[in-house]
């Protein structure tokens, strides 16, 4: 795995405002998060502003992506398959699925190539910083 990306390019992709391109292995956003655009289809009632992180895997297989690193904050995680200004379909989302209390952890098979959004929000706050662990396997998911 990388090091990721210290945050903070704000180029765009198609109607998104990414964020940030992280990569496989520990990613840091140092920079807050200032976009309110996109709401999530756990976000229950709550709706705070977010990171769009685009990630194209390397080659196809089991994706997993968390927050766990942020211990104490209660984040939320969503991945589209491209952009949501676009039409694109959110593939999953998790609220507490985490190790930690209130981290969030996605699984899911990805392939190779194609692009990835990934939104990270903070359940009831604006997040000011973030830490986002992306682990490919090269084995489909088991779910």
């Amino acid at each position: 795995g990388g090091s990721g990306n210290t945050g903070g390019s704000g180029s765009t992709s198609s109607s998104c405002t990414i964020d940030d391109y992280v990569f496989e292995g520990t990613n840091t956003i140092s920079s807050a998060a200032v976009n309110n655009d996109y709401a999530q289809g756990c976000s229950y009632t709550q709706d705070h502003n977010e990171y769009l992180l685009s990630w194209t895997p390397s080659s196809s297989g089991c994706a997993t992506i968390d927050t766990d690193l942020m211990v104490g904050e209660d984040t939320r995680l969503s991945i589209y398959g491209g952009c949501p200004g676009d039409g694109a379909s959110e593939l999953d989302c998790d609220d507490d699925g985490g190790s930690g209390t209130f981290t969030s952890m996605i699984s899911l098979d990805v392939a190779g190539g194609t692009e990835y959004l990934i939104h990270v929000e903070g359940y009831d706050f604006n997040l000011t910083s973030a830490q986002v662990v992306i682990q490919l396997d090269s084995s489909p998911c088991s779910n």
